[in-house]
């Protein structure tokens, strides 16, 4: 396990829709904006029909599964993440092989940082891991208001 750290406590599906930070809100609104800033660039820069095309569904399909609380955002966003931190190395090296006296990560781009805090986001919040995973930290108050 990434993190085994934290001990989550899986809850049923009604008890998650009481807690109080089931739902859209929070740091979500700054992640729909990370999923959006692709169907943004891909508007902007349009490559060829394709490559935008897929880069504006998996941002709209990205945003409306994160504001609806679909399970499939999960996947998704994983999918997403992986594929545009690859790319981004990808191009990084590919810039190097022509100037190899930069050191290596001098020129990582600001955008790969941000993908990989918001990853990181998406595994450890609570109100994703309560929203759509039904689970709850073990020290979480509300299971010991639901013993009660």
């Amino acid at each position: 396990m990434a993190f085994p750290r934290i001990n989550w406590v899986t809850i049923s599906r009604d008890e998650a829709r009481t807690h109080p930070l089931y739902g859209f809100g929070g740091w979500n609104w700054v992640l729909l904006l990370v999923c959006l800033n692709e169907g943004v660039v891909a508007c902007i820069f349009p490559g060829d029909g394709l490559t935008w095309a897929v880069m504006f569904a998996l941002s709209v399909a990205l945003s409306l599964a994160l504001v609806l609380n679909f399970r499939v955002f999960l996947p998704l966003f994983y999918l997403y993440a992986a594929v545009s931190i690859a790319a981004t190395l990808f191009i990084t090296f590919q810039g190097m092989a022509h100037t190899m006296e930069i050191p290596i990560g001098l020129g990582m781009s600001p955008s790969l940082l941000i993908r990989i805090i918001f990853l990181i986001y998406v595994r450890e919040s609570r109100r994703i891991n309560v929203t759509l995973r039904n689970r709850v930290k073990a020290d979480d108050p509300f299971l010991e208001a639901r013993a009660s």
